[in-house]
């Protein structure tokens, strides 16, 4: 069974994300409402990034103890269709370093705390692949669309008070800080009611039988392919508590970095949620995520290096299971 309350958490978490970032979107209220209404309008005309870099951190805690943390660092080159990129993964006191290493189909994962080594053949794209190909003729349309009116209106509704939360920052080298900070009293009604719905929905995360047994399927397979995995698969489900009782957004926090021209450097989340657990213990549950994006544009991937490395063989055939 999959970690249904971790899941909820990350539910609410990318709702209240982007129920924000829409709020961002557009408005008249005042000067920081505005700021952003015009970078999202910007933003329409820039040109379509074909690689860059990106450090990232996720954190979930619970009353103040951190129960998993991952910072990574991702390069993409769309163009070349190069990728690279670690992440090291703390979880409830397991720690991991891992790597990987993309060159078209060409895939490697090094298990830098083991030092092992994989490469993953039959790695098809399929269908879904294919779509997320870059192709920049797809993309050219992107600079010539701009938010009509209707549009501006609908998000202007939507953002209701939140326009006048928004606190601009303006900085000696023309960069901006733009930051919504909500305390419990001053999130909205209909946030709350979300995360209530959210979290108390038992049946968000009901698995159908056959495919429970699937997952188990996938997650032996795994074990057995990905050694440095079983730690993880086999840790418990517990990682946060289901919350019963007086569900609430207690805080959330967006802040958004931008430089002189308006193009967005970093964005940085947090949300927590509090409650009772079924045995009526306290819980704030808090989750934060940062990223920030450099060399746009300018981005090269790292390549793995095989000299000397003992490199084992993973076909991505033997991951393809079936209901039947």
């Amino acid at each position: 069974m999959k970690n249904r309350k971790l899941k909820l958490g990350l539910l609410v978490m990318a709702a209240v994300t982007v129920f924000t970032a829409t709020a961002f979107a557009a408005g008249t209220g005042n000067e920081g409402y505005e700021t952003l209404k015009q970078i999202m309008k910007d933003s329409r005309g820039k040109e379509i990034l074909t690689s860059a870099s990106v450090d990232g951190t996720f954190r979930i805690s619970d009353n103040g103890k951190i129960v998993t943390e991952l910072n990574g660092r991702v390069k993409a080159d769309h163009e070349s269709k190069e990728s690279s990129g670690n992440v090291q993964i703390s979880l409830k006191g397991r720690q991991q370093d891992l790597s990987f290493f993309q060159n078209g189909e060409e895939v490697y994962l090094s298990d830098e705390t083991n030092t092992k080594y994989y490469k993953l053949v039959n790695a098809e794209h399929g269908k879904y692949g294919k779509n997320m190909e870059y192709n920049k003729e797809d993309y050219d349309y992107a600079g010539d669309h701009e938010m009509g009116t209707a549009e501006e209106k609908l998000i202007d509704y939507l953002a209701g008070d939140l326009k006048s939360q928004i606190a601009l920052t303006r900085n000696p080298d023309g960069s901006k800080i733009l930051t919504m900070d909500l305390d419990q009293n001053e999130i909205p009604m209909p946030l709350n009611l979300l995360t209530a719905v959210a979290v108390g929905n038992k049946g968000i995360d009901q698995d159908s039988s056959d495919r429970t047994e699937l997952d188990q399927v996938r997650k032996q397979l795994l074990a057995e392919k990905l050694p440095f995995l079983k730690d993880y698969l086999d840790i418990d489900n517990n990682l946060v508590p289901a919350l019963k009782e007086n569900v609430k957004l207690a805080a959330l926090v967006i802040k958004v970095n931008v430089d002189q021209d308006n193009q967005i450097k970093s964005f940085e989340a947090r949300v927590s949620i509090t409650g009772n657990d079924a045995g009526g213990t306290y819980h704030d549950i808090s989750l934060q995520g940062s990223a920030a994006v450099s060399d746009i544009n300018k981005t090269s991937a790292d390549r793995f290096n095989a000299d000397g490395k003992n490199v084992e063989i993973i076909n991505a055939e033997d991951f393809k299971c079936s209901r039947e």
